[in-house]
């Protein structure tokens, strides 16, 4: 059976060690969490809708639909470049990472 975009998103990104926040109070994204970006999180809705913000009310939308693969590729890289290496991007821009 195919995967949808937003299973296939977050399987990209647990791969790569993001963690999904099971506390998070919400039904519409799925909410997932790394160290690479303390003060981040990630929201994954319906169709793979890619959003990052501090919170899910206030996170920014970045990609939907196929674009959401692209982004959780860049966010898989950071997150792999984080554990191997120590680096922290939650200092800087992280919607240009």
């Amino acid at each position: 059976m195919t995967q949808t975009i937003k299973e296939q998103v977050i399987d990209k990104l647990t791969a790569a060690g993001w963690r999904v926040d099971k506390q998070a109070k919400t039904n519409r994204y799925t909410v997932l969490t790394h160290d690479c970006l303390k003060d981040r999180v990630i929201c994954v809705g319906q169709n793979g809708a890619f959003r990052v913000g501090r919170t899910v009310s206030t996170s920014t939308s970045l990609a939907t639909g196929k674009g959401a693969l692209n982004r959780a590729s860049q966010y898989a890289a950071i997150a792999r470049l984080y554990d191997s290496k120590g680096i922290n991007v939650s200092e800087g821009d992280t919607a240009q990472a």
